[in-house]
């Protein structure tokens, strides 16, 4: 039987496409789940996949159409799949799946992230007590605590405040005071669970894990900067592909290898974010049993030819993994800034393509680079529909759009991010 791996929640990888890009070049067959057939984005995407051999969707064989929590019709999907392919994992390409992704290849013996790591990924109050060693310090409210919080004293001012179990940054917040605090608690839903964790300093890095039978097989560091200097939020405002000092990468890689091993992280894609504290220690802020989100695959792609997944598929596949990468130019995502109003367009130079991708459900494909080519613009990536509102960012999914760049050596990627921050801009009326 044909090899083949299933994607939940299969339209987001045509905007992460490195999953469907590997498995093309691998002969492996892609398996997909979506969430509603008559949702406008879901009818285009299943379009492309039907009736353009030129689309990188046309990789998909088969598709289903599952809710997230229906954990009985998932497994009837894949188990039916099991007639007619060799299903090698499962992986969910967002957080409304992992869980029942995970539970479904624990079920019917398909190699996967594993239930447990899952569970824990999906619950930030679980990391803590897993990885308190790791972690910040840190307080749990539960919902009949509020609007007191009792126990914050424990802490000192500025605190964070994180919902357990949210994404995206979403709901996540500093506060000064405890007049603050009160203000912040009384706004997020009776029924939630929040924690209330030291306020962290210094640089901030994620960890993008490749693991397979519980051993991780890959590594790569991503430098993240986010919109904390002038707000109170935590939202990723740049991704960036650099060198990093070999002391500083052993320390989070070992990190991120403790805190996978802890969680039984078996086999898929991890994103393990970290600060690294005055002290010289990585603090956990969360990790996540998937595919790192924006375009952190595309600008590792554009570094060094790494394509995670790929990496993954060989050895599902028991093929041999590639040389050692090294970092051959450097990459970097910028999200612009924006205000609220109505998103009209973007303006941007001839050699800076713009994507709207809710109109083309496509990523414009990483081609290889010379190290020694000229810094570019790779793509104006746009995630907010023409026309639609746009406000202020206080989680992921806020954000209008982004520019992913590439350039030799940093000083010019940092010539060039001047030059996009000046000349791309948001029209917002």
């Amino acid at each position: 039987m044909k090899p083949a791996i299933v994607l939940m929640h299969a339209l987001v990888s045509a905007k992460y496409p490195a999953f469907l890009d590997a498995a093309k070049e691998h002969d492996i067959a892609v398996l997909g789940t979506v969430l509603d057939r008559d949702k406008p984005l879901t009818k285009l995407f299943l379009h492309q996949r039907e009736n353009d051999p030129n689309s990188i969707l046309s990789v998909m064989s088969d598709w289903r159409e599952v809710k997230p929590d229906d954990l009985d019709s998932i497994i009837d999907a894949i188990a039916g799949w099991q007639c007619e392919y060799d299903v090698l994992g499962v992986f969910s390409m967002t957080e409304e799946f992992v869980r029942t992704a995970a539970a479904a290849a624990d079920v019917l013996g398909i190699r996967g992230t594993g239930l447990t790591a899952a569970i824990a990924s999906r619950n930030k109050h679980i990391q803590r007590h897993l990885l308190g060693e790791l972690s910040p310090r840190w307080h749990y409210v539960s919902p009949h605590d509020r609007p007191e919080a009792t126990g914050v004293s424990a802490l000192r001012f500025p605190v964070v405040c994180k919902p357990s179990s949210r994404s995206g940054s979403s709901g996540v917040q500093r506060v000064d005071d405890i007049r603050d605090l009160n203000r912040v608690m009384a706004r997020y839903p009776a029924d939630e669970v929040i924690l209330l964790e030291e306020f962290v300093t210094g640089q901030e890095y994620s960890v993008e894990t490749t693991s397979f039978d519980g051993k991780s097989i890959h590594h790569s560091i991503t430098i993240k900067t986010t919109n904390e200097i002038d707000t109170h939020y935590f939202v990723e405002s740049s991704h960036t592909v650099a060198p990093v000092d070999a002391t500083v990468a052993d320390l989070l890689t070992a990190a991120a290898d403790r805190v996978l091993a802890t969680i039984q992280m078996k086999t898929g894609l991890s994103h393990c974010e970290f600060r690294l504290a005055a002290d010289g220690t990585p603090r956990l802020m969360e990790v996540a049993v998937r595919a790192g989100g924006d375009a952190i695959s595309t600008i590792h792609q554009l570094s060094s030819g790494t394509n995670h997944a790929e990496i993954l598929l060989r050895a599902l596949v028991n093929k041999p993994q590639p040389e050692s990468d090294r970092s051959v130019r450097v990459a970097r995502e910028i999200f612009l800034r924006q205000h609220a109003g109505r998103l009209n367009g973007v303006e941007a130079e001839e050699r800076m393509p713009v994507n709207w991708f809710d109109e083309t459900l496509c990523r414009i494909p990483v081609m290889p680079v010379a190290h020694d080519s000229e810094p570019a613009v790779h793509e104006v990536l746009m995630a907010k529909p023409r026309y639609s509102y746009v406000g202020e960012v206080n989680s992921s999914e806020d954000r209008a759009g982004s520019v992913i760049i590439h350039a030799p050596d940093r000083e010019s990627l940092e010539k060039l991010t001047a030059d996009v921050i000046e000349t791309v801009k948001f029209d917002i009326g």
